[in-house]
């Protein structure tokens, strides 16, 4: 087990959504990060089904199935969107989260960090939260969402850290200004 992330580390994730893979032979991924020094230099993820890969080399543009891509939009408010969350922030009303998904068009659940960001992606959420992911769950994620207007923090705004399971928001501006006014501690 790495210790932290200095010099050259590669963070895969095989099959993200191992659950959806066996149960539904669907909205599963392969996610791919690189960082160099603890910063994201490249980041993948493939849509194994939908034959659908988005990766971007940091410092360079994004690129879905060999091509630039834009996002959609800039920014999504909530309140004219559909989020997405693990299931256990919802059932549990952790944090305050019912009141959050209440400022929103909808609530659904992928079950799996990689279909959640790529939603984000293609603009058809706009916020992702969960309660505990894994690094290999967020670094894909991390070097994707660089250079776009998403943020990716912890649920509280905090820095993500890759050494430790995290709670952590992805999420357009305006719904993660929502996001932050209404979670609880």
């Amino acid at each position: 087990q790495i210790k932290d992330l200095t010099g050259s580390v590669w963070i895969i994730d095989p099959i993200d959504g191992t659950t959806n893979f066996v149960c539904q032979k669907k909205n599963f991924a392969i996610m791919i990060g690189y960082f160099v020094d603890g910063s994201p230099a490249f980041g993948a993820i493939y849509d194994v089904m939908q034959d659908d890969y988005f990766e971007r080399i940091c410092g360079k543009e994004l690129r879905r199935n060999g091509q630039v891509y834009s996002l959609p939009c800039q920014d999504k408010a909530l309140k004219d969107s559909l989020m997405a969350a693990s299931s256990r922030l919802v059932l549990g009303n952790s944090h305050n989260f019912l009141e959050i998904v209440d400022h929103s068009l909808g609530f659904r659940c992928y079950g799996s960090a990689s279909m959640e960001i790529l939603a984000l992606l293609k603009g058809d959420i706009a916020l992702y939260a969960a309660m505990n992911l894994k690094p290999w769950d967020l670094a894909a994620g991390m070097a994707l969402l660089k250079g776009t207007p998403i943020r990716i923090t912890r649920l509280d705004g905090g820095e993500i850290n890759l050494m430790t399971e995290t709670p952590a928001l992805m999420a357009y501006p305006s719904a993660y200004a929502t996001f932050l006014e209404n979670y609880k501690d």
